[in-house]
């Protein structure tokens, strides 16, 4: 096991044994406040490290307690847009209730940064069409497009909404009760106006876990279970919600898995909840580990599976129902579309602000909730002039040896340029890699490629949205970016070369 494994692991067993600090004394700090950070227990371990002490450096335990500063300011901002805009959609005759951790935040948590959110979600339960429009008009910006939801940017706060007309993708497959919704939903006790009823809460959880991730989460989210079912449920009514909306396999296969990571009470029994391969290796059901979610929805939809595949193929992300004629070559474009994407197309990074999403692309909005390490490394990018992150890795040499500390600016404060070394989001991770080719068309998905230094071959091309930040300077040294047009055109050169001997390869073969 390597150390970021052992480091999750570590967290696991500090929330199964009731957050015992003597289980976390074998795992070394640094990985353990990485694996913190991923696993959106930052804030809660810093309150009980501070509250019941440590022998832990004094540099690991600023590190948490700066995190859960951000994580704090971030939740008490994005609790606020999302009170305000239920809010103004109420004044427009729009009822809505929050999802996920907006709904679970203020009644099962001391804080804002004891369970940090990517997003905000926001279920509307009358004409989603009409919200939609309306948030449009005022300015707010979209980034990202589904079939059950859009993620909208509000403008002044920065905060992202994904504005909702179901739970999950596909939404006739898992229909929402409007009316028993709204009638069974209870004032809430902080910011947000009104929320949903702990049962609903809980099934809500369970269909987002299951169907929208493949039973894969950071243990914040698992121990939202953990607290929910903590709060005396009639479960009658959340067997009875569950079946209404046809997800008792999603709410016995979550619970299932909430129990094995995290604890808690089991599933109802009726059928086997998870497969044995999956329940021997608990850690597998943790992020960052890649969900089968093409074969989790498989056997999530058992009966039905013929109508996930119609709904799937064709799903509109206006909101809209394809019908007669047009449905069949819908449905032929996007089974294309999709094979082309990892996981099916059903999960991946969605377009930020700098990067519209384009007018015929689908994208499913719950995979716009990044790492929440990376979440809290944007805010911290967007609220200070200077971030500095610790080099690890020799690809870069000479310019960035690993151990060094680099300063860096956050993309729309400094603009990156060829030759600067850029912090970019490739999809095996971040990375600190140089700007090798920037194309004219700035908007265009495809519009940069980096390249480490001691490589051979260029990263995939990535949007605009995928520069996270520019080196600035190296700490210690005279205030220079390691900006090298000379060396960002030599690698340019060996990629190309090295793409041209790829693409010869099989003509040689023959």
């Amino acid at each position: 096991m390597d150390e970021a494994a052992q480091a999750r692991a570590g967290l696991r067993r500090w929330i199964l044994e009731d957050r015992s600090p003597a289980v976390l004394e074998a795992v070394p700090p640094p990985a353990l406040v990485a694996a913190a950070c991923e696993q959106g227990l930052a804030g809660l371990l810093y309150a009980d490290l501070a509250q019941r002490g440590t022998s832990w450096p004094a540099e690991w335990l600023a590190r948490l307690h700066d995190v859960q500063l951000a994580w704090l300011c971030r939740g008490v901002q994005q609790l606020d847009c999302a009170a305000r805009l239920q809010s103004t959609l109420a004044g427009r005759g729009h009822r809505s209730l929050p999802l996920k951790g907006a709904a679970v935040l203020e009644r099962w948590y001391g804080s804002a940064a004891e369970r940090p959110m990517a997003d905000v979600d926001l279920l509307v339960l009358d004409d989603w069409r009409g919200a939609l429009d309306a948030l449009l008009a005022s300015g707010w910006q979209p980034l990202a497009r589904a079939d059950h939801a859009w993620a909208l940017l509000e403008p002044e706060s920065r905060v992202v909404v994904e504005l909702h007309r179901a739970v999950t993708s596909c939404p006739e497959l898992h229909p929402v009760d409007a009316e028993g919704l709204w009638s069974r939903s209870v004032a809430g006790p902080g910011q947000v106006a009104r929320v949903p009823a702990a049962e609903d809460v809980l099934v809500h959880l369970c269909l987002h876990a299951a169907f929208q991730h493949g039973l894969v989460l950071s243990l914040v989210q698992y121990l939202d279970f953990r607290k929910v079912q903590a709060a005396g449920l009639d479960q009658g009514l959340v067997l009875d919600i569950a079946t209404r909306m046809r997800a008792v396999s999603s709410l016995r296969a979550a619970l299932a898995a909430a129990s094995l990571v995290v604890g808690g009470p089991e599933p109802p029994s009726g059928s086997r909840s998870l497969p044995a391969a999956v329940a021997s290796r608990p850690l597998d059901l943790l992020a960052p580990s890649v969900p089968r979610l093409a074969r989790v929805r498989w056997r999530l939809c058992r009966g039905r599976r013929a109508s996930l595949l119609w709904h799937t193929l064709g799903a509109s992300d206006d909101g809209s129902t394809v019908t007669g004629w047009r449905r069949l070559p819908h449905a032929v474009r996007r089974g294309l579309r999709l094979a082309g994407r990892p996981l099916g197309g059903l999960a991946r990074l969605a377009p930020r602000a700098s990067e519209p999403c384009p007018a015929d692309e689908t994208v499913s909005a719950a995979a716009h909730e990044e790492p929440l390490a990376e979440a809290v490394l944007r805010v911290c990018l967007r609220d200070f002039e200077e971030v500095r992150l610790r080099v690890t890795g020799d690809c870069m040499r000479p310019a960035l040896e690993p151990g060094r500390t680099v300063i860096l600016a956050a993309a729309d404060r400094r603009a990156p340029r060829w030759g600067d070394v850029v912090l970019v989001r490739q999809p095996e991770g971040l990375r600190l890699h140089r700007l090798v080719l920037r194309l004219p068309l700035r908007r265009s998905p495809r519009a940069w490629r980096s390249k480490a230094d001691r490589a051979s071959a260029w990263d995939a091309p990535v949007g605009s949205a995928a520069v996270l930040a520019t080196v600035v300077a190296l700490e210690g040294t005279a205030p220079r970016s390691p900006r090298a047009r000379v060396k960002a055109a030599g690698s340019l050169l060996r990629a190309l070369w090295t793409s041209l001997l790829v693409r010869m390869a099989p003509s040689v073969a023959r």
